[in-house]
């Protein structure tokens, strides 16, 4: 990647630490190998990890959320409403800067007026408009979890 289109993307795109995202659900089966590929859900709630701006082709870490609290989770209120509540920290998803941008889907095509359109193009990560960011309990949340798995 060269320096200007670092330095734009790293200016254009906040994916900071604490900064809550939707990611569909095709490319966590992407990018997790052992995630579930036979999952029908369109995506999860998700939290950036990453800490510093990205290089080159770094990842950028991010959690996703679930519904339902899992072992070592933790909370974070109001993602798909005022009374929602998600449970961050159950699985690991490393991101790529083009998932930010639009571009193919990476399902395979289910109909033939699909396949004309050659894929649409899609975002496959989107930005949690609703709540773009963890509050400070919850931030403070997720630094204990990272401290408590031997994240710097």
């Amino acid at each position: 990647m060269s320096d200007r289109l670092e330095k734009a993307i790293n200016t254009l795109f906040d994916y900071s630490i604490g900064t809550l995202w939707f990611v569909k659900e095709d490319l966590i089966k992407l990018r997790v190998q052992k995630y579930d590929q036979n999952s029908t859900r369109k995506g999860h709630p998700a939290v950036s990890i990453r800490k510093t701006p990205v290089v080159g082709t770094e990842r950028i870490p991010v959690l996703t959320g679930s519904s339902q609290k899992r072992e070592q989770s933790f909370p974070v209120k109001g993602v798909f409403g005022e009374d929602s509540e998600s449970w961050f920290g159950n699985c690991f998803v490393p991101l790529m800067i083009q998932d930010f941008l639009y571009g193919k889907s990476p399902e395979k095509p289910k109909s033939p007026k699909e396949k004309a359109l050659d894929r649409p193009y899609i975002k496959m990560v989107e930005k949690n408009h609703r709540k773009p960011k963890l509050n400070d309990e919850e931030f403070e949340n997720l630094e204990k979890w990272l401290k408590n798995r031997g994240y710097k």
